[in-house]
């Protein structure tokens, strides 16, 4: 039989001061209390073995940053002869270090984000702490406890977020701190996507030359989209001199802002700067999100480097976007790592500095599908960055009627034999004649039209009869030139046909766009020399394609040779004259070539090898209308799905004042002093007709910022404007209103001839509408509206937008209040109830009516 021998173990305190830095134990050996945890607040003494024994036993039972006294206690109970228990001295404290230690334990490091939680609620919640080191202050009975829960798995540990597939999870390691892992939950599967370490934090500061990572040390939650998270680091041996980090993730849907407010305290700031640091500044932020174990690739768009980035990890895309603080933008950069945001230069007195970026998660498995999710991200963060407009009074028809006056003044028309007319370059240049780029005169005769038959000025109606006629000739129609059919730009000294220099060139975008324009004029007037000019010069837009449907050039010499290499999403231009030729003649050739068209770009764009940044937002808006012009004939998925990736990367180019920019490296004429006029009301036709095939509001929207953003640069502006972006304005402002018609269940517009079919009606201007109805606001004034008429029924389709707050508005048909019906809600009433445009109730409001004759 064996007999079991015990050893008795004499356990005795050691230490009188229990917050000293370094202990003594019973073997004579100096231990550091930082080793064993670093259990400020209440001391334990280690007693029996070897100091090196207790160390190992200290870390790998204690290490894992337990949460209070009692885990301890249980850790240590369970533990055996291989670590004895840990006994509590008596709350002795120092005077001075005892006093620093308390503090230290008591630093909220939440409340550097808490307030700005309170300032986005309006209200102050009471924050759910969970420390993830707690020491007692008083000492307890020594008892056994249960085994803890494992804190990386534990529910109390882990925060999901409203509707989201996403969690974020506390990782406990060394004492009194922690990590944390982002983690996707697909079914019963969790894919960690970030996961900080021990060596790989969660931020690291530059204070005073000197680089610090900081850990995280305290979390709680605030209601159940935010949670608080807060980091701290001594710069010395000091925690009074320390670098302090504020934590605020805000998130809901997988969608997540990471809102950071980073401060050092005063003797951390009062420190000198070391010789070798001298050429750096002296503080800035850097955040880190470390990649979990697994394979990530990254990936980013033209443009977007520097505060965009996607990160595709097992079918997981996470787009990053960096946002703007105080004016300053942070730089967004990535490696194989993991994914940084830098600031350098940060104030890191008083209050500090912000810093923020948001992460969105979706599930994709392929790099078209990630980058269309960063695409979809950056086109968001545009929107959500849109400044609101402070007043929204009746602006459409004044805006209107100022284009208008500016086309009929007479210094910019020259009168060409009796019966044509033709847009001189401007009043400076009398002597240069001008259908293209600056004049666009196919599509700015149109919007004339398009004005008189809302307003019905016979005048008008004469005028764009007369533009007409002198567009087309400048039409080449020699038999023998291998340019049969297509247009010179200009007409210099009134002899030399050309481009504006006077040289013998055509250009593939001012045929294309005559084209489009004429088709539309000869639908109204019905002469066939307008349809002859434009089949002619659709003719020579099928010639001038390649084989996979794209230009072989934008401008041609007199002999039939390329002068300069085209863009590829020129194309985009053609499409429009060539499905309206299909639709004129019923020729499958013109469809099938547009069809090409439209498939090529998208199969490029798709395999990268074709960028959206290579394109100028007029070419972007002009395929946009394009190729929902052809899947209006032949309705596919994909067709739509290209359209509104078109309608991203405009989105993405919005500016907060509503204009929209173009890519720094693109060369497309500009209005001279006004660079942003053009592609902005390029950008606000393609929403229009974006709206057909995505969210109507927000399109509608789009556009009518994009009238309000130009309507303010001219407003002041005593420069020329050209006679293209005049048209384009006036045609834009009606065309808003034509949008805003289209709310109606079933409405479908055509932007051209300013029509809207709704079922088996179709509403068209009529020029006495002018007369008989009148629509007044409850102070007398006239709102924004558009009265269109259905010639079968009489019926007239009233659509009306009105400033913010007007709740009702007064509609006069023939002298009299007709029963109007509300197409937005269906009801019959004599009182025409508006409501707002979208859900903020700042654009202002809108109603679509339609009363019987």
């Amino acid at each position: 039989m064996t007999t079991m021998r015990f050893r008795t173990i004499k356990i005795k305190p050691l230490i009188v001061d229990p917050d000293a830095e370094v202990f003594a134990t019973d073997d004579g050996e100096q231990l550091d209390n930082s080793e064993v945890g670093g259990l400020t607040g209440s001391t334990f003494v280690i007693g029996g073995d070897s100091a090196k024994k207790r160390k190992t036993a200290s870390r790998s039972k204690l290490g894992s940053g337990a949460a209070s006294a009692e885990t301890i206690l249980a850790q240590a109970s369970g533990a055996g002869d291989e670590l004895l228990p840990l006994l509590p001295l008596s709350p002795t404290r120092s005077t001075t270090g005892g006093e620093e230690t308390e503090e230290e334990d008591n630093d909220d490091l939440l409340a550097l984000v808490a307030a700005d939680a309170e300032g986005n609620d309006g209200e102050a919640d009471t924050l759910d702490p969970m420390p993830v080191f707690s020491p007692p202050k008083e000492r307890k009975a020594r008892e056994k406890a249960e085994r803890p829960q494992d804190l990386s798995v534990s529910a109390e540990m882990s925060y999901r977020f409203p509707h989201s597939k996403t969690a974020l999870e506390i990782l406990p390691d060394l004492p009194g701190t922690f990590c944390v892992r982002m983690a996707y939950h697909r079914g019963k599967t969790a894919i960690p996507v970030f996961q900080t370490t021990p060596l790989r934090s969660v931020a690291e500061i530059r204070c005073r030359g000197q680089h610090f990572p900081v850990f995280l040390r305290q979390h709680a939650r605030k209601k159940r989209d935010r949670v608080l998270l807060g980091a701290k680091r001594r710069t010395t041996l000091s925690w009074r001199a320390a670098v302090r980090c504020g934590v605020m993730v805000t998130g809901r849907d997988d969608r997540f802002t990471w809102f950071w407010r980073v401060t050092a305290t005063a003797p951390a700031l009062a420190m000198a700067v070391s010789t070798e640091a001298k050429d750096r500044a002296p503080e800035a932020i850097r955040l880190q999100l470390p990649f979990a174990p697994g394979r990530a690739k990254l990936l980013t768009l033209p443009g977007a480097e520097g505060h965009g980035i996607v990160l595709l990890n097992n079918d997981v895309a996470v787009s990053i976007f960096a946002q703007k603080q105080n004016g300053v933008l942070p730089l967004l950069t990535a490696d194989e790592n993991g994914v940084y945001l830098s600031l350098e230069n940060a104030d890191l007195a008083g209050v500090g500095s912000t810093i923020s970026w948001e992460t969105w998660f979706t599930y994709a498995k392929t790099e078209v599908e990630a980058v269309s999710a960063l695409a979809v991200h950056l086109a968001d963060a545009a929107d959500r960055a849109q400044i609101p407009p402070t007043a929204t009074p009746p602006f459409l028809r004044r805006v209107t009627e100022s284009a208008e006056r500016e086309l009929s003044r007479q210094d910019i028309i020259e009168k060409r034999g009796a019966d044509k007319n033709a847009f001189r370059i401007g009043p400076h240049r009398a002597d240069v004649l001008l259908v293209g780029p600056g004049a666009d005169a196919a599509l700015t005769t149109l919007a004339i039209l398009n004005r008189y038959l809302s307003c019905g000025d016979e005048m008008l109606k004469r005028r764009a009869r007369l533009l007409a006629n002198g567009i087309c000739e400048f039409q080449n129609n020699i038999e023998e030139s291998p340019h049969w059919g297509a247009f010179f730009d200009a007409l210099v000294r009134k002899t030399e046909w050309g481009d504006l220099n006077g040289k013998r060139t055509v250009s593939f975008t001012t045929t294309a766009r005559i084209a489009k324009g004429m088709q539309v004029l000869q639908s109204h007037f019905e002469v066939e020399l307008y349809e002859r000019t434009a089949l002619a010069a659709a003719q020579w837009l099928l010639l001038r394609l390649d084989r996979d449907g794209l230009p072989q050039a934008e401008r041609f010499t007199w002999d039939g040779k390329p002068l300069m290499e085209a863009s590829p999403w020129l194309a985009g231009e053609a499409l429009l004259p060539l499905v309206e030729a299909f639709r004129t003649t019923k020729n499958e050739v013109y469809f099938k070539t547009s069809l090409r068209i439209v498939t090529t770009l998208a199969e490029r764009h798709a395999s990268f090898t074709l960028t959206f940044d290579t394109a100028s937002t007029a070419n972007l808006a002009a395929l946009a209308e394009g190729v929902l012009l052809v899947s209006q004939e032949y309705e596919r998925p994909d067709l739509i799905a290209f359209a509104r990736q078109i309608g991203e990367a405009m989105r993405a180019r919005r500016l907060p004042d509503g204009t929209i920019s173009n890519p720094g490296n693109n060369s497309a004429p500009a209005q001279e002093d006004l660079p942003l006029l053009a592609s902005t009301l390029a950008g606000a036709r393609a929403a229009l007709a974006l709206s057909r095939v995505d969210d109507p509001v927000l399109w509608t929207v789009f556009a009518l910022r994009g009238i309000r953003a130009a309507d303010g640069m001219l407003n002041g502006y005593g420069g020329y404007v050209n006679v293209a972006d005049r048209g384009a304005l006036m045609s834009l402002s009606m065309n808003v209103l034509l949008g805003i018609a289209t709310r109606a269940e079933g409405g479908v517009a055509d932007w051209d001839k300013m029509t809207l079919k709704r079922g088996w009606q179709t509403f068209m201007p009529d020029p006495a509408t002018a007369e008989y109805v009148k629509v007044s606001l409850p102070n007398g004034d006239s709102p924004d509206y558009l009265a269109l008429v259905c010639p079968v029924t009489q019926q007239v389709l009233i659509a009306i937008y009105a400033p913010v707050g007007t709740e009702t508005v007064e509609i006069i048909k023939n002298n009299k209040r007709p029963i109007v019906k509300n197409l937005l809600t269906g009801e019959l009433s004599a009182t025409a109830t508006l409501q707002p445009l979208e859900t903020t109730g700042t654009e202002g409001n809108i109603g679509v009516f339609l009363a019987d004759t």
